[in-house]
């Protein structure tokens, strides 16, 4: 495939006074498309136990159509010294939007394996604030603060006519289609589309037959359906804005965001001579996660004995067939998670540096970094005073119990627990440890 992008770029500058300067940009960016999308390769790559996870997007064949993602971009500074002061100051609202932004879809969770979808449309814009005061090569107390507050918000497009949340609703509607609000819907009843549109007849019942015994309905095991009594859960809504992931959610995978709103950063300096000593405070706001395929339930036609026989694992006996497992509304926030359905942990880490110009060619700085670091956590029921980012349960493979076990332990319990999978979003999820470092700089 060959893409070509026009991408005109205009930038200004205009002095008010000595003092005062207006910058600004306007311009079209492309992206390059990685060619690892466009086609997929393995051993037998047309078996339909490889496309299969593509059918989801509309894909049927492992060759996919992909294009360069385009963005407009606008920022206007406007930059301000103080007459007779050291105090200078800059603020710059900005805004971009992307065209076919590519996310990226697990193809191999284990292996970090990814393919990449052009999703949708995406909006990031905000504003940066820098104040500095003094200069921190002078004699003296001297600042810098900044401040950045960034918004990001995307709307998906149909891919093969069937977007992002179309394939997460799919789900909603099969776990849907057990309750008895879907019992007997007709394409007249309100509840026909969320109940699968009569993809999955036979479901809404108190009882299910399991079909591994017997011949017809003969000689089957009657299970009782868990989720017969459950309320209708509402599907999501396929032309509203959504916090932007950097991975699509998929069957335990992907369940965090990568936007952090709001970064501020206070660096303070005293020099005296060939001495000087700098502090620097930094505080993170949480990014957003969340995702509605994240909690497990077992199917009950692939019981093969009664769950009430093994009542601390009712699911042992139920392996899914080809459909694996339901997945449930998760039972501590009562619904289906949204995408940026809870707020990850804010962060402030305070740090010192000291210097010493031992003579004009030769520096020795120490650093003690993270002298204090912690994560405020949001009150979940997950929270871990260690952690800073969560996501789906660690290395991305590892299912929470759901309800196939009654009393799980710990590290089964919940949907999220700490992000151990970095794919581009380079941050650590946990807390790190207090280090020093010692440096000397020589200049020949």
């Amino acid at each position: 495939y060959v893409s070509n992008v026009f991408q005109p770029r205009l930038s200004f500058t205009y002095t008010l006074d000595a003092d005062t300067v207006i910058r600004g940009s306007a311009g079209k960016y492309a992206r390059a498309e990685g060619s690892s999308y466009y086609q997929y390769n393995t051993v037998q790559q047309n078996l339909a136990s490889f496309i299969a996870q593509f059918y989801p997007y509309g894909y049927h064949t492992p060759d996919h159509a992909i294009f360069p993602d385009t963005s407009d971009n606008f920022d206007l500074s406007f930059e301000k010294r103080l007459k007779g002061t050291q105090l200078s100051f800059k603020i710059t609202p900005f805004f971009r939007e992307t065209h076919n932004q590519l996310q990226f879809q697990a193809i191999n969770a284990v292996q970090g394996t990814l393919a990449g979808l052009n999703v949708g449309t995406q909006q990031s814009y905000g504003a940066e604030f820098s104040l500095q005061y003094g200069d921190f090569s002078r004699n003296g107390f001297s600042t810098l603060l900044s401040y950045t507050h960034t918004q990001n918000r995307i709307k998906f497009s149909p891919i093969n006519g069937v977007s992002v949340i179309d394939a997460l609703n799919t789900q909603i509607e099969l776990y849907n289609s057990y309750t008895h609000a879907c019992a007997g819907v007709t394409s007249r009843s309100a509840n026909w589309t969320a109940c699968g549109g009569g993809a999955y007849p036979g479901n809404a019942a108190p009882v299910l037959r399991n079909g591994e015994s017997g011949t017809g309905n003969q000689g089957k095991l009657k299970i009782p359906n868990p989720y017969y009594h459950d309320t209708l859960a509402p599907l999501f809504d396929t032309g509203a804005w959504y916090t932007p992931y950097d991975v699509i959610p998929s069957p335990f995978n992907a369940a965090n965001g990568y936007e952090v709103p709001d970064v501020a950063t206070l660096i303070l300096n005293y020099r005296r001579g060939r001495f000087a000593v700098t502090p620097s405070i930094r505080h993170m706001d949480g990014s957003n996660y969340g995702s509605p395929l994240v909690w497990p339930g077992y199917v009950p036609q692939s019981c093969s004995q009664q769950p009430a026989k093994t009542p601390l694992t009712p699911g042992k006996s139920c392996p899914g067939g080809a459909i694996g497992a339901i997945f449930l509304p998760d039972p501590y926030s009562g619904r289906f998670d949204n995408l940026g359905a809870f707020v990850q942990p804010a962060q402030l880490t305070v740090n010192l540096q000291t210097s010493y110009d031992i003579s004009p060619r030769m520096t020795l700085t120490v650093q003690a970094v993270n002298l204090y670091d912690r994560c405020f956590q949001r009150g979940y029921a997950w929270d871990n005073a260690v952690t800073c980012v969560y996501s789906s349960l660690p290395s991305n493979i590892l299912a929470p119990a759901g309800n196939f076990i009654k009393n799980p332990p710990v590290q089964l319990r919940y949907p999220y627990g700490t992000f151990y999978n970095i794919t581009e979003v380079g941050i650590s999820s946990v807390l790190q440890p207090f280090g020093f470092f010692a440096d000397l700089n020589v200049k020949l």
